[in-house]
Protein backbone atom coordinates (compact mmCIF):
# COMPACT_ATOMS: atom_id res chain seq x y z
CA UNK A 1 0.00 0.00 0.00
CA UNK A 2 0.98 3.84 -0.53
CA UNK A 3 0.41 6.43 1.39
CA UNK A 4 -2.15 9.19 -0.23
CA UNK A 5 -3.31 12.43 0.77
CA UNK A 6 -5.75 14.81 0.23
CA UNK A 7 -7.90 17.70 1.70
CA UNK A 8 -11.61 17.10 3.45
CA UNK A 9 -14.00 19.98 5.15
CA UNK A 10 -13.87 19.97 8.51
CA UNK A 11 -17.32 19.08 8.63
CA UNK A 12 -16.28 16.37 6.18
CA UNK A 13 -13.64 14.72 8.41
CA UNK A 14 -15.86 14.84 11.78
CA UNK A 15 -18.29 12.74 10.19
CA UNK A 16 -15.77 10.18 9.72
CA UNK A 17 -15.23 8.13 12.77
CA UNK A 18 -11.55 8.87 13.51
CA UNK A 19 -11.29 5.07 14.69
CA UNK A 20 -12.38 3.79 11.36
CA UNK A 21 -11.07 6.55 8.69
CA UNK A 22 -8.84 4.83 6.39
CA UNK A 23 -10.87 1.94 6.08
CA UNK A 24 -13.58 3.98 5.19
CA UNK A 25 -11.41 6.30 2.67
CA UNK A 26 -10.54 3.16 1.52
CA UNK A 27 -14.07 1.48 0.92
CA UNK A 28 -15.10 5.09 -1.05
CA UNK A 29 -12.17 4.98 -3.28
CA UNK A 30 -13.24 1.80 -3.86
CA UNK A 31 -16.69 2.08 -4.30
CA UNK A 32 -16.11 5.00 -6.78
CA UNK A 33 -13.61 3.49 -8.98
CA UNK A 34 -16.15 0.25 -9.48
CA UNK A 35 -19.43 3.16 -10.48
CA UNK A 36 -16.90 4.55 -12.83
CA UNK A 37 -16.31 0.78 -14.42
CA UNK A 38 -19.98 0.02 -14.46
CA UNK A 39 -19.39 -1.85 -11.68
CA UNK A 40 -21.73 -1.87 -8.64
CA UNK A 41 -22.60 -3.89 -5.33
CA UNK A 42 -25.69 -1.48 -4.58
CA UNK A 43 -29.62 -3.20 -5.00
CA UNK A 44 -31.57 -1.18 -6.55
CA UNK A 45 -34.12 0.68 -3.43
CA UNK A 46 -37.48 0.98 -5.33
CA UNK A 47 -39.59 -1.88 -4.85
CA UNK A 48 -40.06 -2.05 -8.17
CA UNK A 49 -36.56 -2.49 -8.93
CA UNK A 50 -36.04 -4.80 -6.28
CA UNK A 51 -39.23 -6.99 -7.60
CA UNK A 52 -37.30 -6.31 -11.04
CA UNK A 53 -34.10 -7.68 -9.91
CA UNK A 54 -35.58 -10.62 -8.21
CA UNK A 55 -37.81 -11.03 -11.16
CA UNK A 56 -34.57 -11.58 -13.08
CA UNK A 57 -32.27 -12.84 -11.48
CA UNK A 58 -35.07 -15.91 -10.75
CA UNK A 59 -35.33 -16.14 -14.49
CA UNK A 60 -31.56 -16.52 -15.40
CA UNK A 61 -31.58 -19.34 -12.69
CA UNK A 62 -34.21 -21.14 -14.02
CA UNK A 63 -32.10 -21.60 -17.24
CA UNK A 64 -34.47 -19.35 -19.44
CA UNK A 65 -33.66 -16.66 -21.31
CA UNK A 66 -34.43 -13.36 -20.79
CA UNK A 67 -36.45 -10.72 -23.07
CA UNK A 68 -34.99 -8.88 -25.42
CA UNK A 69 -36.98 -5.14 -25.89
CA UNK A 70 -38.06 -6.80 -29.32
CA UNK A 71 -39.49 -9.23 -27.49
CA UNK A 72 -41.14 -7.45 -25.20
CA UNK A 73 -42.71 -5.50 -28.88
CA UNK A 74 -44.12 -9.01 -29.53
CA UNK A 75 -45.41 -9.64 -26.69
CA UNK A 76 -47.50 -6.54 -26.76
CA UNK A 77 -48.62 -7.19 -30.42
CA UNK A 78 -49.70 -10.69 -29.42
CA UNK A 79 -51.65 -9.53 -26.69
CA UNK A 80 -52.83 -5.97 -26.91
CA UNK A 81 -53.04 -6.21 -30.82
CA UNK A 82 -49.88 -4.06 -31.88
CA UNK A 83 -49.23 -0.80 -30.56
CA UNK A 84 -51.38 1.32 -32.15
CA UNK A 85 -52.54 4.58 -29.99
CA UNK A 86 -50.75 3.73 -27.16
CA UNK A 87 -46.99 5.42 -26.23
CA UNK A 88 -43.98 3.54 -27.85
CA UNK A 89 -41.23 1.39 -26.00
CA UNK A 90 -38.59 3.92 -26.47
CA UNK A 91 -35.55 1.74 -27.89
Amino acid sequence: MRTVSFKLSAAELKRISAKNRSEFLRAAVHEKLERRQGISRRKPRPVSGKSLLWLGERQATSGARLLLLEDIREEIRERHGGLAGRQQIPG
